[in-house]
């Protein structure tokens, strides 16, 4: 038998299969030879608008917005250990301890001071508490305004020992001071040493003092 005939038995008994198989669920089910047609149409679909009707779907879903992500994040952040602060991180935290502790006004109630003490060591918060009270003592008139801001511009590290929990550095700052108004102002250079301790493994500020001008 040539390959031609072979062709045309093989198509006739897919076409009687076929044809079988719709009589029997027409029979015997309550299926209709046209939705068997309309079945297998569906099965032949190309998958490329298979995959578009998906995601089409998938797009009707809430998304996560944004902000929850870097929330996620730092969550995730939190709960990580951190590790051990470097020299450069010491230094960094020493800059702005400097420039906040620096930078006051007689009529802004010490803020300065009392927002730095969760940085400070147990020595250190007991001096700051008593500074704040003796400097409402000595000089309770408000009324004409002075003030001071610093900005730290050089740290150079002076003592630095991570076992033995001991570090000190020096903040050059430049500092403007005013009286009256900002106008009347006048520029100046100051160091100031910033000494840390460690207290139950974390660094704390001990001590800020002003080096003469």
């Amino acid at each position: 038998m040539d390959k031609k005939k072979i062709l045309i038995v093989m198509f006739l008994a897919v076409v009687l299969v076929t044809a079988g198989v719709a009589g029997y669920l027409y029979f015997f089910t309550d299926i209709s030879p046209s939705q068997i047609i309309s079945t297998q149409k569906e099965s032949n679909k190309p998958i490329e608008n298979e995959s578009a009707d998906r995601n089409k779907g998938e797009n009707t879903f809430p998304v996560k917005p944004v902000k929850e992500e870097i929330k996620t994040i730092i969550i995730n952040e939190k709960n990580t250990p951190k590790s051990e602060v470097t020299k450069t991180d010491l230094s960094r935290i020493a800059s702005s301890f400097a420039e906040r502790f620096g930078s006051y006004s007689n009529q802004s109630n010490y803020t300065n001071i009392n927002d730095l003490r969760i940085f400070m060591s147990r020595r250190m918060q007991n001096w700051s508490e008593r500074y704040v009270v003796e400097a409402k003592e000595k000089n309770p008139d408000s009324a004409i305004y002075y003030g001071v801001t610093t900005k730290a511009i050089q740290q150079d590290i002076v003592e630095y020992d991570s076992d033995v929990g001991n570090a000190r550095i020096l903040v050059k700052t430049q500092r403007r001071e005013a009286t009256g108004t900002m106008s009347n102002s006048s520029s100046y250079y100051q160091d100031i040493m910033i000494t840390f301790i460690k207290e139950n493994n974390i660094w704390k500020v001990d001590s800020a003092n002003w080096q003469s001008t």
